[in-house]
């Protein structure tokens, strides 16, 4: 009738279903939506966010579950370590930190459920075997975890890249700079993609470049390497912090190697000045600055300066327990030629 046309073209109006198309599900639905447009968009947002702070709360908890139960696998495998120290278990046998690295290292299978915790813990194997200058035995758990991680994370990975950069440093030390110079080559643009172009790792690796470059007499290349890595730890870290600090006094080493002697002396002066003030005088740091600082007075043939650098830290090699020999040594090699 014309009476249910006209109510059937003020329901289509006012977006309400039409009794004409009858009572598909799909049909009402569509027109209810048209209907209440607005509080459908909002009440649907508000229902995907609250799955979604669901689904992430929950992925949360399972992290979080998952992380908890690998830092209880990674303290039970050290605690079993350190019981190796109980006397009624050394039996009188005194226990070293290399008798815990090789415990250790022999261990680690055990935790072959867990790859990324074995991984870690080669890693830190083989970081303390560098920091004992125990270079061939730090190779070896470094291996072990690069295989583990270029598994579990794959070749570019952050990860690899760390123990790549370890394996670097291994060669570096070794005297080996051709090999460090690729193995810091192929890991700096990794570095750069993961970190981005100012991370901490990046400067280390530009500052490792840095030392091959020097070791193989590519001066001004090592320059650009280490002032850019020098730029990125005064920003990040600051001027004053001890790392930022070394990588200026090995700026200073360099700018002395190119025969630029006053601008060598000058860097290294205000170097030494700040790592006595931040390190202290007697900071085996601090001595090595003046060190390098004398050979350059000796080079501008200040030898009376060079000379009273060197007596003062030669006294404090004395009186401090830093008998570092390779230091003293050199301390005294510049000495001699100071007094020539």
């Amino acid at each position: 009738s014309a009476e249910a046309l006209a109510a059937d073209v003020r329901r289509h109006l006012d977006h309400a279903p039409v009794e004409a198309r009858g009572g598909a599900r799909s049909y009402l639905l569509r027109a209810l939506i048209r209907r209440h447009c607005v509080a459908f968009v909002v009440s649907t947002v508000v229902a995907l966010s609250l799955v979604v702070g669901m689904l992430s709360t929950l992925w949360q908890a399972r992290r979080a579950r998952e992380e908890a139960r690998k830092a209880r696998e990674t303290q039970d495998f050290i605690i079993s370590l350190l019981q190796a120290f109980d006397p009624h278990k050394a039996r009188g046998k005194t226990i070293t930190q290399r008798d815990i690295l090789e415990r250790g290292e022999a261990r680690v299978a055990e935790l072959r459920q867990e790859p990324e915790v074995q991984a870690r813990l080669l890693q830190v194997f083989a970081e303390t075997w560098y920091g004992m200058d125990e270079y061939d035995r730090a190779r070896v758990p470094a291996t072990r975890a690069l295989a583990i991680e270029e598994r579990t994370f794959g070749p570019r990975s952050l990860e690899v890249a760390k123990t790549r950069l370890l394996l670097g440093d291994l060669d570096f030390e070794k005297g080996d700079y051709r090999s460090a110079e690729r193995t810091f080559d192929e890991i700096l643009p990794i570095l750069k993609e993961r970190e981005g172009d100012d991370g901490l790792d990046v400067a280390r690796v530009l500052n490792d470049l840095a030392g091959c470059k020097r070791r193989l007499t590519e001066y001004a290349e090592a320059e650009r390497l280490r002032q850019r890595s020098l730029e990125i730890y005064d920003a990040r870290l600051g001027e004053d912090d001890p790392i930022t600090l070394d990588v200026r006094h090995d700026l200073g080493v360099l700018l002395g190697d190119e025969g630029r002697f006053d601008e060598a002396r000058a860097l290294l002066e205000k170097t030494c000045a700040a790592l006595a003030r931040v390190e202290g005088d007697d900071n085996p740091g601090t001595l090595r600055c003046r060190n390098n600082l004398a050979a350059n007075l000796i080079a501008l043939e200040r030898f009376a300066a060079a000379d009273v650098v060197l007596r003062d830290v030669r006294a404090r090699q004395a009186s401090s327990r830093a008998d570092e020999a390779v230091g003293i040594a050199y301390t005294n090699e510049w000495e001699a030629l100071a007094l020539e």
